[in-house]
């Protein structure tokens, strides 16, 4: 059958399981409600964290029937003690998702999945890093979760690194052709060899690669710190994003998602963090973050509006969050 016999199509129905598991069954149903796993870890502070999102067929999540197979689900894990969050969509893989970009993106940079789970454990104090979460979700699983994040960018800029790394080599002096210390290339006779054998030849002269600055300037690999900070602003940024977006409905919501995620709970969750820090500095990492490897760093509307208005996430209230959507539906609109 396609769907249930239409006698059943009304009972209000809550499925407990995984995500995986109830894309099998969802075609069958109206609407329904799901309780899944917020994470692959469970924790003596708060147990085994469970995810409730209403689905509906039609996609109208906020019709009655969708909302009272959510209010069943609600009940069903507040009479058994399990830990929840009502969430509107995967914000756990959406989360995930963040995280995995992320320490890939990380390790495009010579830096070894090791390096960049050291960095989340030991600096950020979370339970695993973002390849043992990878692996306990398994690739394929988080292959698609990164494919299905409304924030995943569809095109990655080229970071533009030339600025940072002609600066550092200005600095300790490989000026080019002219200099004793060569450029990227070591020197070879100066700039006028290179140019009589460019006119002879019409081919750029053969000259050695500089293994020095190529090593120390364009593969300079991040340290523990650089990577615990990207790491905990691409979970900021998307927590800030679902946020934005209604996925989750409120700071604490974001910070108990994050938890249930590995982060510390002795930390209250990202958000808290991120408020901790100072959400104008937080701001300002971010955009020079962006300035190195492209605009998905940059701190979305939300972010900026609060940083404008020296709010935080714990002072977050509606009027802040109405401002930000207005403020980011008319980026958008310019941006078309």
């Amino acid at each position: 059958q396609t769907r249930l016999p239409r006698g059943l199509r009304d009972i209000r129905v809550v499925l407990v399981g995984d995500w995986v598991h109830a894309g099998n069954v969802m075609p069958l149903l109206d609407q329904a409600a799901i309780i899944s796993p917020a994470s692959p870890l469970s924790r003596d502070d708060i147990g085994s964290l469970q995810e409730i999102t209403a689905i509906s067929r039609d996609g109208d999540e906020n019709s009655a029937k969708a909302q009272n197979s959510l209010a069943a689900a609600i009940k069903y894990a507040e009479v058994n003690a399990i830990p929840h969050l009502v969430t509107k969509g995967k914000a756990s893989e959406r989360l995930v998702a963040a995280l995995a970009t992320e320490a890939c993106r990380i390790c495009s940079l010579q830096c070894e999945p090791a390096e960049v789970d050291f960095a989340a454990t030991r600096l950020l104090g979370m339970l695993a890093g973002p390849f043992q979460l990878m692996d306990f979700y398994g690739t394929d699983r988080v292959l698609n979760m990164v494919e299905s994040s409304p924030s995943t960018p569809t095109t990655e800029r080229v970071p533009v690194v030339a600025r940072t790394v002609l600066n550092k080599m200005i600095s300790a002096g490989f000026l080019g052709y002219e200099s004793p210390r060569g450029g990227f290339y070591h020197n070879a006779g100066g700039v006028r060899k290179a140019a009589e054998h460019l006119r002879a030849t019409e081919q750029a002269p053969l000259m050695s690669v500089n293994q020095h600055v190529y090593r120390t300037f364009m593969l300079q690999r991040p340290t523990p710190d650089e990577i615990a900070d990207r790491l905990l602003f691409a979970m900021v940024r998307e927590s800030s994003n679902m946020l934005l977006d209604g996925t989750l409905a409120s700071t604490s919501d974001a910070n108990l998602l994050s938890v249930g995620m590995g982060f510390p709970h002795s930390k209250g969750g990202v958000l808290t963090v991120a408020d901790s820090i100072g959400l104008a500095k937080a701001r300002d990492k971010m955009i020079s973050h962006a300035d190195l490897f492209g605009p998905s760093f940059l701190p979305n509307q939300l972010i900026e509006t609060m940083a404008s208005h020296h709010k935080t996430f714990a002072s977050l209230d509606k009027n802040t969050l109405e401002l930000a959507t207005k403020m980011a539906a008319m980026e958008e609109e310019n941006e078309n």
